[in-house]
């Protein structure tokens, strides 16, 4: 098995996004004092919690995706098992004029019934 397909090719993008979740664990490691064989099941959650809550969803998706990868490739455990996706949002972005220096709220889908379409 390997971590990537064989004949992938990449863009410049993700080569780059790529690179900056290699950045992203290995500081983790570093600031935390640990070696990739020192991960376990509280180290994978440890980081899994550290990306959800410091990136937005999208982010946080791909360099968790990259993070499974190089457990199962590296380790042949099922450690990737424990790693959780952060739950996107639903809903629209409502930017009201009295709140533009605010986040952005999101408002539940709003469906349109027969009549109103």
């Amino acid at each position: 098995m390997k971590i990537f397909g064989e004949n992938k090719h990449f863009s410049p993008h993700t080569i780059r996004a790529y690179r900056s979740d290699d950045k992203t664990l290995l500081n983790f490691l570093m600031d935390h004092s640990l070696f990739f064989r020192d991960i376990g099941f509280s180290e994978v959650k440890a980081y899994n919690r550290f990306i959800t809550d410091k990136y937005a969803v999208k982010s946080a998706r791909r360099k968790l995706d990259f993070f499974r990868r190089l457990l199962d490739f590296g380790y042949k455990s099922h450690l990737s098992t424990w790693i959780t996706n952060p739950g996107s949002k639903k809903g629209q972005y409502v930017i009201e004029e009295t709140r533009q220096n605010e986040d952005l709220n999101r408002l539940p889908r709003r469906e349109l019934s027969q009549v109103d379409a």
